[in-house]
């Protein structure tokens, strides 16, 4: 018994400064160890992961999206027409991936080989809440394509009316007030005259 005791104690003994380390943050937890020691990906495999996040945004897959982006893909990969994840989303109404990708930094205001932001494709394809979250994450109205068209041109020119309705205000306001006007201001006019 005696023999048993000693090596508890001596066991318990060394794991005590072990436990305090790892409590300290002195010691990588096990999370971060897997992730630096993540292997780096090769081309393949990176354009792999970047093409299936753009499909995923695409769909709408936001556990896919998840997923993808923890793997290693890309948020800023684009496809063959500069397209990144998020005007895929946008492009279809997908505001919960939209969503997502704005919380994980995804550039609002990249622009496809057209000059095409997000807000413009959503805008083009009629998706209202999609264009107000993209607002809400202050996407500039006032970027245009490289034809000159803006998000509300786009809106107008495929006979969006309600987009178009709600665009107009806002691009004044924000030609008014500069584009990082607040939030609140801009959505509590927005529904004042709607």
């Amino acid at each position: 018994m005696f023999l048993i005791d000693l090596f508890h104690n001596r066991a318990m003994q060394e794991r005590k400064p072990l436990k305090e380390n790892i409590q300290a943050k002195k010691l990588p937890i096990k999370a971060d160890i897997a992730k630096s020691e993540r292997p780096a990906l090769s081309k393949e495999e990176q354009d792999r992961l970047n093409a299936n996040l753009l499909a995923a945004a695409y769909d709408g897959k936001t556990g896919d999206v998840k997923r993808l982006l923890k793997a290693g893909a890309n948020i800023a990969a684009k496809d063959n027409n500069g397209r990144t994840a998020l005007m895929h989303a946008a492009e279809n109404g997908h505001t919960e991936t939209c969503k997502f990708l704005l919380e994980r930094n995804a550039d609002i205001e990249a622009k496809d080989k057209n000059g095409r932001t997000a807000l413009m494709h959503a805008a083009e394809n009629g998706h209202t809440e999609t264009c107000k979250l993209l607002l809400e994450n202050n996407a500039n109205l006032e970027t245009k394509d490289n034809d000159g068209r803006t998000a509300l041109m786009f809106a107008a020119m495929w006979g969006r009316t309600e987009i178009a309705n709600f665009l107009k205000p806002m691009e004044s306001l924000q030609k008014l007030i500069g584009k990082e006007m607040s939030k609140e201001f801009m959505f509590s006019f927005g529904e004042c005259i709607s």
